[in-house]
């Protein structure tokens, strides 16, 4: 699993998720995310709450499929790549 942060504002971020693997994205602040899956595979989304590490919500982003996600401050997201293939996903951070 890799970790990583965003700072507040609006960013513009691709990320690519290794094959069998996840990443997490922490957020230390209120955080409205529009994601792209550009990949031919479908990921795996689970929100969970720090640090309790429950899980709150969990959905599938099938391919090229797009959607906007409200992140709670000091929560997490974190994106699961099932497949054999590495999964490439486009998305736009707005942290207030």
């Amino acid at each position: 699993m890799i970790p990583f942060a965003f700072a507040c504002g609006t960013s513009t971020y691709s990320l690519s998720v290794p094959a069998n693997d996840a990443i997490v994205l922490n957020y230390d602040l209120e955080s409205q995310l529009e994601i792209r899956n550009d990949s031919k595979t479908e990921i795996e989304l689970i929100k969970i709450i720090k640090p309790s590490g429950e899980e709150v919500e969990e959905f599938a982003l099938s391919p090229n499929e797009e959607a906007t996600i409200e992140i709670a401050t000091k929560n997490s997201l974190r994106l699961e790549n099932s497949s054999n293939e590495k999964a490439t996903l486009r998305f736009k951070v707005e942290s207030r």
